[in-house]
């Protein structure tokens, strides 16, 4: 009972000083940013006006890089170092490309550097497909190869899907919040203090994110590739951790669960460079045609555009929680069927609303 009290009030503190060290040290970072003109500017494929300060990843990162110090022994759980290691590299590589803009393939080898630091010097990775298409442990090599490629994907997602306000930040909120609490009820009570910590940095980015005038901040590549990249951490541990025998709270099929957490940037994702092939561009060309962009010219509002896909995110993570039963595939299969329904509603939308206008 003593350990059970402790974990709780350090999950709190970790949630409440994470929040606070954000709050408190955005508005200086947002002043910096201006004196020094690091703002992103409006052109022809951003959805916002005037001249936002793109580095909401500096105080997200100092937050969560204090709160560990504080309140993981690092001694003990080793995997938390090493995961702050490889997650300074890619702030780093965000940062970099906040300030002077950096070659999309030099961002993207510092993406599988830091990844294979976790990979191949911390042995952090998939060991195990969990009965997919009747394979369980992997060989090494395909281990390292599918670790890298779901680490990357998951990172880049997050910076893909970074395009409206509260977006990328909200929706990573609430999947680790789904892994956090899975992590919680099995009492790995480290892994649920570290996602306290995540989800009070960037509900203290949001505050700021959402606001107009002179205290609005964007997340830059710093803020979203760090998340995408510990989303892929916390994926991994997730899925590592739902091997144990000894879980409380067992999850079924977990890589189709943990897909269906991250369904809103890891379908989207999939969704855009699909339509890119498609129309002879490269894959992670930019474009306006997102989910989230074609929602936002629907609703007309950052904030209902917003409201709108993480209201799917939850209604996704609750159905794969109750569909589980079904078997990796079946749930894969399901999640991709529906995920892809529901894609086309808003283009479908937009074409009878402008047939209906042209009618007028």
């Amino acid at each position: 009972m003593d350990v059970f009290l402790n974990y709780n009030i350090r999950i709190i503190f970790a949630f409440i000083a994470a929040l606070l060290a954000v709050l408190l040290l955005t508005p200086s970072i947002i002043r910096v940013a201006r004196a020094k003109d690091l703002v992103a500017k409006p052109n022809g494929r951003t959805t916002h006006t005037g001249f936002v300060p793109a580095l909401g990843g500096f105080p997200v990162f100092t937050s969560i890089l204090i709160v560990l110090l504080f309140f993981i022994d690092f001694a003990e759980y080793s995997s938390f170092a090493k995961f702050l290691l490889s997650a300074t590299i890619i702030f780093a590589v965000g940062l970099k490309d906040d300030i002077l803009i950096i070659d999309p393939y030099k961002k993207l080898g510092g993406e599988i550097i830091a990844s294979l630091i976790l990979i191949v010097f911390f042995n952090i990775r998939f060991t195990s497909m969990h009965g997919f298409l009747g394979i369980n442990e992997l060989p090494y090599g395909v281990s390292l190869i599918l670790t890298l490629f779901a680490m990357v994907v998951i990172t880049n997602s997050f910076n893909l899907i970074d395009g409206i306000d509260g977006l990328a930040g909200g929706v990573g909120i609430i999947t680790t919040f789904a892994f956090g609490t899975w992590f919680y009820l099995n009492q790995y009570y480290e892994m649920a203090v570290f996602s306290a910590a995540i989800i009070g940095s960037y509900l203290g980015f949001l505050y700021y994110n959402f606001s107009k005038g002179e205290n609005k901040i964007f997340l830059g590549d710093s803020g979203s590739l760090l998340l995408g990249f510990t989303l892929a951490f916390l994926s991994i541990k997730f899925n590592q951790l739902c091997l144990s025998e000894y879980n409380q709270f067992v999850i079924l099929a977990s890589p189709s669960v943990s897909f269906g957490i991250l369904i809103l940037p890891l379908f989207d994702t999939l969704r855009i460079i699909v339509v890119r092939l498609f129309s002879h561009k490269r894959p992670f060309a930019a474009d306006k045609k997102h989910i989230h962009h074609r929602l936002l010219e629907l609703l007309k509002s950052h904030k209902k555009t917003t409201a709108v896909m993480l209201i799917v995110n939850i209604a996704f993570i609750v159905m794969v929680y109750y569909l589980q039963f079904l078997g990796i595939v079946n749930m894969l299969i399901v999640e991709l069927v529906i995920a892809t329904i529901l894609s086309f509603i808003p283009a479908w939308l937009i074409k009878r609303k402008s047939i209906k206008n042209q009618t007028v």
